[in-house]
């Protein structure tokens, strides 16, 4: 789900704070939102020393600026839920508890300990955030005291999770590790595009007003932003790549509009050139140079390409205003092997249509966009084109100027962002008619630029308004979630990446084996590195067991159980499902033995056998059916063979198989 409210800093210097008596307990307050939210869970970055006991996260009031009164609610995990690296850990609530709104609340952790120590993450170096206090007490929560009573800086690392009413949780606020909301435009990953990214967290700053186009590798492990008449690509630690380009840098050399990425690494860039055209551009993998750089139709200057998209068959669809005398915009089909047109169309074969949003179906065969109207005061209309019978097959108004953005969201709907400095309105329509189905003002009055779908299917809507920046989040039925307000000016853009919780891809299923054998387990997960594992049987954890895979050779009888393995990092932690162990023993088999044997009197009589078998085995031989005292090896001697020797022998094993 998308993370509704934050209190974040800046530095990323994470420092532990030590439990290491049970009287003493520490504290997190914040102010929370502006509108009743339930927690569910809450999450917090943890490791341990020896065994800590039970371990508890409580909620409590603030009275006079420190926590108070009771536990409103409680949540607790055993010392073997908690690993020996650090990793974020659950604190389940047995039911969602409802924080009140606009209130200062405190969040607690403490712990019984038997012999451990506990630590617990946090920072010194954040900023000022208004009742954000962390807390100490050393008699049980009697008194408290502020950790940082200087410039009160001290943050915990922890998220508050609510739960919907399917059951499912959801992220609403997550405290560490990001620039105060503020002069800055600090926005989660998923707020672009609906990608999740496996970078760790940090920050990417370009120059103010520069901050045009930004784009995700596929293998979500680069940056590209537009920096006024440049791309720049940042690497995973947030440090220009200087891998890629001119040392990280690739200079178009005029106004950059926007950029995709496609799956084979190159960009798709729309900016200015000179004579006051526009053109497309792709730039190889490598920001060496120029895969094609193009204009649809070099015989008229182009005003501004208004949209870009990748289609979903990997070409390139784009609307632009054409400035050719008459005031027609088009819309073009480009190949991205070359650039050259594959379709071109007009919006409408009337003056002033001016192109703006644009996207495609899964395989590229439909287009929906959006343009402008601007004979008309009122209205912007979208349409659905199909290129292969070039053929549209609706137009809608939508009774609003300035629609800039357009997409086909997962359920099957199409969302249409348009506004005007008056006021802004989100758009539903159906994909079949383009009939609308509902709509919504925006909060603010704005104008609404650009729309995503989130990775939750919640939509996210960029709009400016005067000398702010506004961020508003919908759901699909367009109830909004979420607002929030930034100034724009001097700080630029920031993109603030969080980190990806594992997710366990494959796993060991369960295993039959004999004693002896190897025993080998294994996960594989994804998520933002590094990542942690540790491996338990039943509830035990194995110490030193800390890689993805486990191995037990040779395999005992007491290695049977249950195994599982968690995996975490930053972001989140996941458990694998239970991969049961049943390890059986094995029935003892003769392979080979002595044969019949014919011997002199007074020589040496020599018998054996070789068994295969699970330990430990037991052998007893008989002559004639009758046992042999003390004759219980895998083999049988007898010195100077008389004639009371001979007889028939024979060698019984035995386990407990």
């Amino acid at each position: 789900m998308e993370m509704l409210y934050h209190y974040y800093y800046g530095s990323t210097a994470v420092l532990n704070t030590t439990i290491s008596a049970s009287t003493t307990w520490y504290a997190q307050s914040i102010t929370t939102p502006t509108a009743a939210y339930p927690v569910s869970k809450i999450r917090m970055y943890l490791k341990r020393t020896g065994d800590v006991g039970t371990v508890t996260v409580a909620i409590r009031a603030v009275t006079a600026g420190k926590p108070s009164g009771a536990d409103l609610a409680t949540a607790t995990v055993a010392s073997a839920g908690i690993g020996t690296v650090s990793g974020w850990v659950d604190f389940n609530f047995a039911s969602p508890y409802t924080l009140p709104a606009d209130t200062p609340m405190a969040f607690l952790i403490r712990a019984s300990l038997a012999g451990g120590t506990l630590s617990v993450a946090d920072n010194d170096d954040a900023p000022f955030m208004e009742n954000a206090f962390a807390y100490s007490s050393t008699n049980s929560g009697s008194t408290w005291s502020y950790i940082d009573p200087t410039d009160y800086s001290e943050t915990f690392l922890f998220q508050i999770w609510g739960e919907d009413a399917d059951a499912v949780q959801y992220l609403w606020a997550s405290v560490g590790r990001n620039e105060p909301w503020g002069t800055n435009y600090v926005v989660a990953p998923m707020y672009y595009n609906g990608l999740v990214t496996t970078l760790g967290p940090g920050v990417i700053t370009v120059a103010a007003g520069n901050g045009n186009g930004i784009a995700l590798s596929e293998d979500k492990t680069r940056i590209f932003v537009g920096n006024g008449t440049d791309v720049r690509a940042f690497n995973s630690a947030y440090a220009v790549d200087t891998s890629w380009g001119t040392a990280g840098v690739f200079t178009v050399g005029v106004q950059i509009y926007g950029i995709n990425v496609n799956s084979a690494g190159q960009l798709l860039v729309t900016h200015a050139e000179t004579g006051s055209s526009e053109t497309v551009s792709l730039i190889n993998a490598a920001g060496t140079g120029y895969v094609w750089r193009k204009k649809p139709n070099p015989a008229v200057p182009i005003d501004l390409p208004w949209s870009k998209a990748l289609a979903g068959d990997g070409n390139v669809v784009i609307g632009i205003n054409d400035n050719d005398g008459g005031s027609f915009d088009v819309n073009y089909r480009l190949s991205i092997t070359d650039g050259s047109v594959l379709n071109s169309w007009r919006n409408e074969t009337v003056f002033y249509k001016a192109a703006r949003g644009i996207c495609s179906n899964a395989d590229g065969s439909v287009i929906y966009a959006v343009f402008d109207d601007t004979m008309s005061a009122t209205y912007s209309e979208a349409y659905r084109y199909v290129p292969a019978t070039s053929v549209t097959s609706w137009t809608t108004p939508l009774t609003m100027r300035y629609a800039h953005g357009i997409i086909l969201h997962s359920n099957g709907h199409l969302y249409v962002a348009a506004g005007t400095v008056v006021d802004g309105t989100i758009f539903q329509l159906d994909e079949a008619s383009g009939g609308i189905e509902n709509s919504v003002l925006i909060t603010s009055a704005a104008f609404a630029g650009s729309i995503w779908e989130m990775v939750d299917g919640n939509l996210l809507v960029f709009s400016t308004a005067a000398s702010v920046t506004d961020v508003e989040v919908f759901d699909e039925n367009l109830v909004s979630l979420h607002f929030n307000s930034f100034p724009t000016g001097a700080s630029g853009l920031q993109l603030f990446l969080t980190d990806t919780a594992p997710v366990i891809t494959d796993q060991s299923t369960d295993t039959d084996i004999q004693v002896g054998d190897p025993l080998s387990l294994f996960v594989t997960a994804t998520g933002t590195e590094p990542l942690g594992y540790q491996w338990y049987k039943g509830v035990d954890l194995l110490p030193d067991e800390i890689s993805s895979t486990f191995v037990k050779d040779p395999a005992a009888l007491e290695d049977a159980g249950t195994y599982t393995c968690q995996v975490s990092n930053t972001g989140g932690i996941q458990t694998s499902d239970d991969i049961v162990v049943s390890v059986a023993l094995v029935p003892p088999v003769i392979l080979t033995q002595s044969s019949d044997q014919v011997i002199a009197r007074f020589s040496e009589l020599h018998l054996y056998v070789t068994v295969s078998g699970s330990p430990p085995l037991s052998y007893q031989w008989y002559k004639d059916d009758s046992l042999i005292p003390d004759a219980t090896d895998s083999t049988y001697t007898v010195i100077d063979v008389v004639g009371a020797d001979c007889g028939i022998y024979t060698c019984r094993v035995t386990n407990t198989a």
